[in-house]
């Protein structure tokens, strides 16, 4: 995979495997856990949501910790 300067969410359905892992590697500085590529597409697509719009505040994920 070439370096990608700007990757968008459409861009991460056509990745491939490597691809993805190397995606995933990059944006959560670990190596990719071994589940299923649209697994890996979810995560990945979380963390550009993440990134782009803020995380989760920390009541929501109070909120989150006791369902």
């Amino acid at each position: 995979m070439t370096r990608r300067s700007y990757l968008t969410l459409a861009q991460i359905a056509d990745l491939s495997g490597s691809e993805l892992s190397t995606e995933w590697a990059r944006r959560y500085g670990a190596p990719a856990p071994k589940i299923s590529p649209d697994l890996l597409r979810m995560g990945i697509a979380y963390k550009f949501q993440e990134q782009r719009q803020g995380a989760l505040g920390r009541s929501t994920r109070k909120l989150l910790a006791r369902a």
